[in-house]
């Protein structure tokens, strides 16, 4: 859901499909979009923490990491994700139109219609 939703909003996923960790979500954020502002901006006005890139390589410098391990809700997954749109709004780079939490809903509905076919 969380990759669905970044994707949705513009971000580029760092690992393909079949690599990607299920603790944390990498994405490179689009052109024009200054990484610590981005985050600084995540953290001020929604209250939501989300890590930068590691190590030295120049695309550190382009990634925001969404964490997903522990305890955490669908009700979590839309808070970030929200926040990630309407922060996008706030940059002028998309309009805060609900694409990310439409493509997100998507993924979390068949997770739950899953869960419910095991009880």
């Amino acid at each position: 859901a969380t990759a669905a939703g970044l994707q949705a909003a513009g971000l580029t996923l760092l690992a393909r499909e079949g690599y990607r960790s299920a603790t944390v979500t990498a994405a490179v954020v689009p052109d024009g979009i200054a990484v610590e502002d981005f985050r600084k901006l995540l953290s001020s006005r929604f209250g939501v923490v989300v890590a930068g890139g590691r190590g030295q390589a120049k695309i550190s410098e382009r990634i925001v990491r969404v964490g997903h391990l522990g305890a955490v809700t669908q009700g979590d997954i839309v808070q970030v994700l929200w926040a990630i749109e309407q922060a996008l709004d706030e940059l002028d780079h998309a309009p805060a139109d609900g694409r990310t939490l439409a493509a997100a809903q998507s993924v979390l509905a068949g997770a739950s219609e899953t869960v419910g076919s095991r009880n």
